[in-house]
């Protein structure tokens, strides 16, 4: 089955991603929240500075260079 982009993202709601761009956060990993047909949304865990931990970022599909979700936990280390 092919599956689009959105909807191969939208199969990791709930799951912790990364997610590298190319302009500032460069990186952001956290909770995907909601994926919207030109938008995902990430809760912050690390990868930005301290003020924007456990903040919604709305990250255009467009702007992202990598994205990668996790299927069992603890592929994505936890940072303290």
């Amino acid at each position: 089955m092919n599956l689009t982009l959105v909807e191969r993202i939208s199969l990791s709601v709930g799951n912790r991603v990364l997610v590298m761009t190319g302009a500032f956060p460069f990186f952001v990993v956290g909770r995907l929240i909601k994926v919207e047909p030109d938008t995902i949304h990430v809760i912050s865990e690390f990868g930005v500075p301290g003020p924007l931990k456990n903040q919604e970022f709305a990250i255009q599909l467009e702007h992202i260079a990598t994205f990668y979700a996790e299927e069992s936990e603890g592929e994505i280390p936890v940072v303290w």
